[in-house]
């Protein structure tokens, strides 16, 4: 076991959950979007910490997981950060945008393997961030 992850996962879990909280309270599309992104590293966390911690007969959950906050949850948080900063967003760009994001998540992750999808899409996010 290893517990220094399960206790830093467990430290992610309380510090996005405030994070994601506080997103949510905007009432605005892009708290919501934001919230929901932060919300799927929550969730892979609280898997972390019980793959670090306790049972780790969860890991193909803990990555699939994982991956899912990466190609989808970044994104949607560099989405949100873009609509605040650079260029308002209709709330339908982002259904758009996370029907985009789930279906290429899908692709690239079962039937077409791309490794250098993560690495854009994050780029891409982190651009958004950043603008």
């Amino acid at each position: 076991m290893q517990y220094s992850t399960a206790l830093s996962d467990f430290v992610l879990v309380l510090t996005t959950t405030y994070a994601a909280y506080l997103s949510f309270q905007k009432k605005d599309i892009e708290g919501l979007f934001g919230a929901f992104g932060l919300l799927t590293f929550v969730i892979a966390a609280i898997f972390g910490i019980i793959r670090f911690g306790f049972d780790s007969s969860v890991i193909p959950a803990h990555q699939f997981l994982s991956n899912f906050a990466a190609n989808v949850g970044v994104p949607l948080i560099g989405a949100s950060f873009v609509s605040i900063g650079i260029f308002r967003l209709h709330k339908n760009n982002f259904l758009y945008i996370a029907i985009t994001l789930l279906l290429l998540f899908n692709v690239f992750s079962y039937f077409v393997k791309f490794p250098l999808y993560p690495t854009i899409i994050g780029g891409l996010a982190n651009v958004g961030i950043l603008a």
